[in-house]
């Protein structure tokens, strides 16, 4: 299911990593109890490439008959603003966020589809882009001793240069017991 969230939790992972590359971490002691919080942040030309959306169909959720994305597609980040949250506490539960806005490009994505180290799919930049647009993106999980929860949303608008006007949004979100088993799955694309 971890898919499903339109690779928003891989586009977390990889804000997190460039902003920890870009911007030293800075840890904060909630309370006194052992908690400790981090907020990282990335801007501009920094946030190229932090955020690769594909719409590849494993686990994914299913894109409407007639749109314009599929398989073949995937939104890149540009540049814009990211920041990431993150708060873990002694129990070793923890609260994450993520957060993209700014200018997005639509590429190919490699055939036949690869995946880099990371299980981030490989995205053919070398030509023009195909759509470009605006990009909205967010991302949480929080997990504990009783529950897990992730959730997404993933907002595109965008034109070809014809100025051929596209868009697609996608909201998603698994929920799991103690146990690990499901006990909600939404998940739903518009174009």
């Amino acid at each position: 299911m971890l898919r499903a969230l339109l690779r928003c939790r891989t586009a977390a992972v990889i804000i997190a990593a460039a902003a920890a590359t870009l911007i030293p971490a800075s840890a904060a002691f909630a309370g006194g109890n052992g908690s400790t919080t981090q907020t990282q942040h990335v801007h501009g030309a920094g946030a190229a490439g932090i955020i690769v959306i594909d719409f590849l169909p494993q686990d994914a959720p299913a894109l409407p008959a007639g749109c314009w994305a599929n398989p073949t597609l995937a939104i890149v980040s540009v540049a814009g603003n990211a920041v990431q949250h993150v708060t873990v506490n002694k129990a070793q539960d923890f609260w994450f966020t993520s957060t993209f806005t700014g200018d997005a490009a639509v590429y190919p994505v490699v055939q036949p589809v690869q995946f880099d180290n990371n299980g981030n799919v490989i995205v053919d930049t070398s030509g023009s882009p195909l759509y470009t647009g605006h990009l909205t993106t967010w991302f949480g999980q929080e997990d504990n001793n009783q529950n897990g929860v992730d959730h997404a949303t993933v907002s595109f608008h965008g034109a070809d240069a014809a100025g051929n006007m596209v868009n697609v949004n996608g909201h998603v979100q698994y929920a799991t017991n103690a146990a690990g088993q499901p006990t909600a799955q939404v998940a739903r694309v518009t174009c």
